[in-house]
Formats: structure tokens, C-alpha cells, sequence
């Protein structure tokens, strides 16, 4: 395969700048994590790294294409169903961290805007594939029921494969890429956006949000690009080989006149600290709703319960012990002893769940986690 798909250039941004037709914003790095933003406040205000929650963005120069992005997704969730979702999301954790309440997280919500590359391109060149055709076959099978044979006609779907070859020449548009290294498992927790949807950039759309820099390789997004491409051309060939199916599909081809833009994709983001003083983010579709994250139990809420439970079996079985030495001078009595051993007992065993709760729990959440650099 050939190619001509020059990565698209990018410009230094300085600390403060005027660009895309908008005022106020700066780049800002993150000295734990590397990532880099564009944040509309002054020099003075903090702001919190939504990547890693863990450092304040320090202005700095950055490097990013001056045009521009063609399409933005806004943010359209109103601030009552961002709680109720929020609010639904972590009340499914019991025994969750006192931080991790929904108020607390409303009031930490970062509006974040996440790019993906949209590539336009021209495709020329040959193709080759097996295309697979269906057709049907009808045969009998003899069956003995009700004391006679009977005959019963079937109909068995077959593919027929034949090679087929070709070129094409075609122009893609708006062919989308993910221009962060962290969006694949972002999608994967929060869904995909339905990119039809997206309108034409407008500077209003953004206000106060922070606008997370591509930090992709030009390889990568290249070869993600080219990838997409092929897949798209190899759908096309499939409908004009007219075959229900393709195996085989190779194509030979040059990527010509390729033009890069910008998609900005709605996303909140928000925090709370686990028992080990780690900040756990919480991500929220901008677009549809959709939460995701880790939402740990407190291991240490859960001890603390099974203190208070293994306490309570102890001083019931203490009285029940007591009740029952004095049961020969008052005998009705041992039945109270008896019923103070038994929930001694169920007490005892209930001190094991608030323990072994959280850690179960716990396993299950960490392959939900997004890695990111710390």
C-alpha cells in the first residue's frame, strides 16, 4: 500500500492565547499525569486535572492546530438528570465511602470536551476478496411416526464463494479517529455518541469547559485512520460484488489529499476518594447520560460495622450465659437465655458479611478501572 497522509501540522499554543475565535483561554498541563488542556480562567484559579484528580493544570505552552474544530457534540444534560443518574449510580454500592455521595460529586463536576480526529480522504486503487453467495437447497429425510413413514422436505442455506476483483475510487468524509489514548476504555464505560447528531463549531458551545488536547501518536491515528478506511472500503466492494459475505478482502490503494479536523465529544467528570486516598473519577455521557467508573465499598466502613456486630453478639452471649447459670433457681428464664445465644450467634455470623462485602465487590470493579498515567 501507498500513501499521502500527512498528519495534520500543529502550531505552539502559548500560555494565553486568542485562537479558534474564542477569549479567555490558556494552555495548562498536568505535571503527574502529562496531559495538556485548554482552560477558559485566570492564571490564579486552580484547576483540577480531570485526567488524573490528582494535580493542578500549571499554564504552559502547548502544541495545537490553530483551526478551528469543524464539529462539536454540546453538552445538553440538565443539572436535575445529571443527579438523578449520579445519584442512581452510586446508590448501588453498599457501604460506599462517605465521599462518594452525590452531592459531593455534583459540586466537583468538570465539563470536559474530549477530541476525535475526523479525516477526509480519497481512495484509489485495486481489490481483491472472495465473495460469498447464498443459495438453497432442498432435500427429503424419511422419519417413522405414528406406526408410518413419512417424508419431510428441508431447506438447507448454502454459500457458494467466488473471487472477485476490482477498483475504486472514492472519497470518504468525516471518517472518525480517536485522537486520545484513553478514549477506547472511555467509550467502553460510557458509550458511543451518536455522531450524526453533531453540529458545526460554534465558540458558545464551549463556555466554561475544558478542552482536553490529542495526545495520540501521528502513527497511531494514522493507522487507525487507515484502518477505518479499509473497512469502509472493503464494505462497499461487498455491495457491488452484490455477495452476502466477504473473506479474503485485500486492498492495494493510495491515500490521497487527506484533510484533518477536529470532533469535540461532551463529557463530566467528576471524583471521590476511596479509603486509601486515592480519587476515583466518575465519568457521565454529556450526550446521553451514561455513568461509568469505579465505584469502590469501604473496607474500612466494613470493619467497622462488623465491630459493631461481632460487639453485639459478644455482650448477647455474655447475657445469654449469665441467664442460663441462673436458669436452676429461676427455670422459665433459661428460654430467655436460649433466644440471647441464638441471636448471639446470628450476630456473629452477620459480623462476617460488612467484611467480605467490600472486597468481593471491590474485585469485581477494578477491570472497569481507565488506566492513566500517574
Amino acid at each position: 500500500m501507498t500513501q499521502d497522509a500527512a498528519f495534520p501540522s500543529e502550531k505552539p499554543i502559548e500560555t494565553e492565547d486568542n485562537f479558534w475565535g474564542t477569549l479567555g483561554f490558556r494552555a495548562a498541563g498536568c505535571a503527574n499525569c502529562q496531559k495538556a488542556y485548554l482552560v477558559k480562567a485566570s492564571p490564579d484559579t486552580a484547576v483540577l486535572c480531570p485526567n488524573c484528580c490528582v494535580a493542578n493544570l500549571v499554564a504552559q505552552p502547548a502544541y495545537l492546530r490553530r483551526e478551528p474544530p469543524e464539529l462539536i457534540i454540546p453538552f445538553n444534560l440538565k443539572a436535575e438528570n445529571i443527579r438523578i443518574t449520579l445519584e442512581k449510580f452510586v446508590n448501588e454500592v453498599w457501604l460506599r465511602p462517605d465521599d462518594c455521595n452525590t452531592d459531593i460529586l455534583v459540586q466537583r463536576i468538570q465539563p470536559v470536551f474530549f477530541p476525535m480526529w475526523l479525516i477526509d480522504c480519497n481512495i484509489y486503487g485495486i481489490w481483491e476478496a472472495e465473495a460469498g453467495f447464498t443459495y438453497h437447497v432442498k432435500s427429503s429425510q424419511e422419519f417413522f411416526s405414528h406406526g408410518q413413514w413419512q417424508t419431510r422436505e428441508e431447506i438447507e442455506e448454502r454459500v457458494r464463494w467466488e473471487k472477485r476483483t476490482g477498483q475504486i475510487s472514492r472519497c470518504y468524509e468525516n471518517v472518525p479517529v480517536p485522537a486520545t489514548q484513553d478514549y477506547p476504555e472511555l467509550i467502553r464505560q460510557i458509550g458511543a455518541y451518536a455522531l450524526d447528531t453533531a453540529q458545526p463549531f460554534e465558540p458558545k458551545w464551549l463556555n466554561a469547559a475544558i478542552i482536553r488536547i490529542p495526545d495520540e501518536s501521528d502513527q497511531n491515528s494514522w493507522y487507525a485512520a487507515q484502518s477505518t478506511l479499509d473497512k469502509k472500503a472493503a464494505q462497499e466492494c461487498q455491495q457491488a460484488a452484490g455477495a452476502q459475505y466477504q473473506r479474503s478482502f485485500s486492498l492495494t490503494a493510495e491515500y490521497r489529499s487527506p484533510n484533518w479536523t477536529q470532533l469535540l465529544l461532551p463529557v463530566y467528570i467528576t471524583y471521590y476518594t476511596a479509603d486509601n486516598g486515592q480519587r476515583q473519577q466518575i465519568f457521565i455521557n454529556g450526550q446521553n447520560g451514561k455513568v461509568g467508573g469505579v465505584r469502590l465499598a469501604s473496607q474500612r466502613k466494613g470493619w467497622q460495622l462488623a465491630g459493631i456486630a461481632f460487639g453485639t453478639a459478644l455482650l448477647l452471649a455474655i447475657l445469654g450465659a449469665l441467664t442460663m447459670l441462673i436458669t436452676p433457681l429461676v427455670p422459665p428464664i433459661g428460654i430467655i437465655g436460649i433466644i440471647l445465644l441464638f441471636l448471639a450467634l446470628c450476630a456473629g455470623v452477620a459480623a462476617i458479611i460488612p467484611v467480605v462485602y467490600p472486597w468481593q465487590w471491590n474485585r469485581r470493579q477494578l477491570p472497569l478501572k481507565i488506566s492513566r498515567s500517574e
